[in-house]
């Protein structure tokens, strides 16, 4: 955890007010309709090109380019499914996802898209001003968010930018804490997104994601449902 520093009289309304106008702005943020994500996408030494879409208000889809095969999980707004295409052009039939697997398909393509902190997405409670600190030689303010479900959000927000530059989940129940640092921030069509994403898990580094093109309000050219019937196996 970051070292201690004195605590800064400031409260979470005016942090997460700062962090909305350093992404781009409420107004901006809530133009944007489509996102398009292109990504290299590292773990355990594998790397691959990965495609992310998201359209408001709930669908999103990402596309693993492996050489043995595309691996599809997508979220149509009901339900989350998986499918795989090969290179003979066949297809596997698809999987639909169970709802703890949804909830975490669903945290998972979220989470390059960037976060809303008025709330945790994942246990729906406001984050609140803890403490300051710092992270990599930053000085931070700290805000936590937790939950009945046991799962604690904690979100570190640079104290000159106002830009989220780590955010750690402790989940009490599985012992697990997922940390994921941001870094490389660039302006992209107005919004400042960060285009370097590092995750670890209970300190061991798991993946790593540099974005390589990051496309807003562009018509997403890909199907929200699984293929059926073509050739599946």
């Amino acid at each position: 955890m970051p070292g201690s520093v004195p605590i800064h009289a400031q409260n979470s309304n005016e942090i997460l007010d700062r962090h909305i106008s350093a992404i781009g702005g409420k107004e901006l943020i809530n133009k944007v309709q489509t996102i398009i994500i292109k990504q290299k996408f590292i773990s355990d030494n594998v790397e691959t090109i990965t495609l992310i879409y998201s359209k408001r208000p709930n669908f999103y889809r990402q596309e693993y380019y492996f050489k043995e095969a595309t691996i599809i999980r997508s979220y149509n707004g009901k339900e989350a499914w998986m499918q795989k295409i090969f290179p003979d052009g066949s297809i596997q039939m698809p999987t639909i996802l169970s709802p703890e697997k949804t909830k975490l398909l669903i945290e998972d393509l979220i989470y390059p898209l960037g976060n809303n902190l008025s709330s945790s997405p994942l246990n729906k409670e406001p984050f609140s001003y803890i403490s300051r600190g710092i992270v990599n030689g930053r000085s931070v303010y700290i805000l936590k968010s937790t939950g009945s479900n046991q799962v604690t959000e904690t979100s570190f927000i640079d104290d000159k930018t106002y830009l989220e530059i780590r955010r750690i989940q402790s989940n009490a129940q599985n012992k697990q804490e997922r940390e994921i640092n941001y870094d490389d921030f660039r302006t992209t069509s107005g919004l400042k997104i960060p285009f370097h994403i590092t995750e670890s898990i209970n300190s061991k580094i798991v993946m790593e994601t540099k974005i390589l093109d990051f496309i807003i309000n562009n018509t997403v050219p890909v199907r929200w449902t699984p293929i059926f019937g073509q050739r599946s196996l």
